[in-house]
């Protein structure tokens, strides 16, 4: 019985002097924790960072307000009545264009001048 209790007294000391030398698993997850909440406030930091960007960005665009256009002043208004009825005529503008010796542009510009202010009048 005697031999029993001291072989369990080694026996326990043995395992006390293992458990010292053993690796702590509970220190290691704490690490890994400790890893991934410094990994998502990283990048939580970023994506705030590019939103705020973002942000800015949108800010900038709602501000640049378009130039409303201007009705183009015609010199000779025969010209301009010449550019409408040669739109209701269904010409195209490249060739409206050609015939009067204004750009493109322009007679597209007063095409779209005379059929606003022909809406006008409807209304």
């Amino acid at each position: 019985m005697e031999y029993m209790i001291i072989g369990l007294l080694i026996f326990a000391m043995l395992l006390l002097l293992l458990s010292f030398f053993r690796k702590d698993k509970l220190n290691e997850i704490e690490e890994q924790v400790d890893q991934l909440s410094l990994t998502l406030m990283h990048e939580t930091y970023q994506l705030k960072k590019k939103m705020k960007i973002l942000e800015e960005e949108l800010l900038i665009n709602e501000q640049e307000i378009p130039k409303p256009i201007s009705p183009i002043k015609v010199e000779n208004e025969n010209e301009f009545e010449y550019i409408l009825a040669q739109v209701k005529k269904g010409l195209a503008l490249d060739q409206i264009a050609k015939e009067s010796g204004l750009p493109t542009e322009e007679v597209r510009l007063l095409a779209e001048q005379a059929k606003r202010q022909s809406n006008d009048y409807d209304k």
